[in-house]
């Protein structure tokens, strides 16, 4: 019997303490991040955006046009892996008898809009160690929607035909904090070095068979 009365005691103690105890608290929900907005590719891109973000989302690809290309011309692309697709070299190998014209495009493009600010680029090409052409491009809160492509005959750049020849390109890159395209004049356009930063392009080897 004395059995029986303390289990029912034990029983009515642990309803009971089940009873009073508080309640356990919600996990609140994850807030988002300040000043953070959600680009196309789903990434966050702060809304104030600095040199820094200039450097990371600008980009520049120079590559041959496999649809003009010979049979005498081997071409190959390596992208970085299958979450970034874009370029990281480029390899082509050219026998005789050697083509009259090789057409390379130079891409200068970016994966993130600017909103209210404005960017110049100066675009460099090299050959080797050789600058072979230069040139400005301005780019408004828009940006991703102003890609810009230029067509180039690497045979130009050439004053003999050499065994072996890397092509790249470099951007020089100025953000302007509030300010409109239309106002950036490249020729004048001051060059500050904490809002100033260079990026480079993907690698273009191109080997000339003998």
């Amino acid at each position: 019997m004395n059995r029986l009365v303390a289990a029912g005691a034990w029983a009515f103690l642990t309803v009971c303490f089940a009873a009073c105890s508080p309640a356990p608290e919600e996990t609140p929900a994850r807030k988002p991040v300040p000043g953070a907005v959600r680009n196309v590719a789903g990434a966050n891109v702060p809304q104030v955006l600095t040199i820094g973000d200039v450097n990371f989302h600008f980009f520049a690809t120079v590559l041959l046009n496999p649809s003009t290309l010979p049979d005498t011309v081997a071409y190959h692309e390596t992208h970085f892996d299958h979450f970034d697709s874009r370029v990281s070299s480029a390899t082509a190998t050219v026998s005789k008898p050697y083509p009259e014209v090789l057409d390379a495009v130079v891409t200068v493009a970016s994966a993130a809009d600017f909103p209210g600010d404005a960017i110049l680029i100066t675009t460099r090409i090299y050959v080797d160690d050789r600058v072979v052409d230069t040139y400005d491009l301005v780019f408004g809160e828009n940006t991703r929607a102003e890609t810009r492509v230029k067509n180039a005959d690497i045979m130009e750049w050439l004053n003999e035909v050499p065994d072996s020849i890397l092509v790249r390109i470099e951007l020089d890159g100025t953000i302007y904090k509030e300010t409109s395209s239309s106002d950036i004049d490249p020729a004048t356009a001051p060059r500050p070095p904490d809002d100033s930063t260079t990026i480079y392009s993907n690698t273009l080897r191109i080997n000339f068979a003998s």
